[in-house]
């Protein structure tokens, strides 16, 4: 098995994918949900994201005549909060 770690820095993988890659999000929601009397209700919060597939190449340092790459990267970004609910 061959592995190559590639630094690639944090403004060149925004750039890349269109998005601040470490840029912190945060999102509130509130509501509410009537259970029956007797019944006990569980609510569940699940983030969705949305992701964007890129590659890294990099240029070996000091020798700077071989190029290594990886491929199929991906940046998840958070767009949403989905949510289960259940009663027993």
């Amino acid at each position: 098995m061959l592995s190559k770690h590639i630094d690639a820095s944090k403004g060149v993988i925004s750039a890349g994918v269109g998005w601040d890659v470490s840029k912190s999000r945060s999102i509130t929601v509130s509501g509410s949900k009537e259970v029956p009397r007797g019944k006990h209700g569980t609510l569940t919060a699940f983030v969705k994201y949305s992701g964007k597939k890129f590659d890294v190449q990099a240029m070996l340092v000091p020798r700077g005549d071989k190029w290594i790459s990886q491929r199929n990267k991906t940046a998840y970004k958070p767009i949403g909060v989905c949510f289960k609910y259940s009663e027993r």
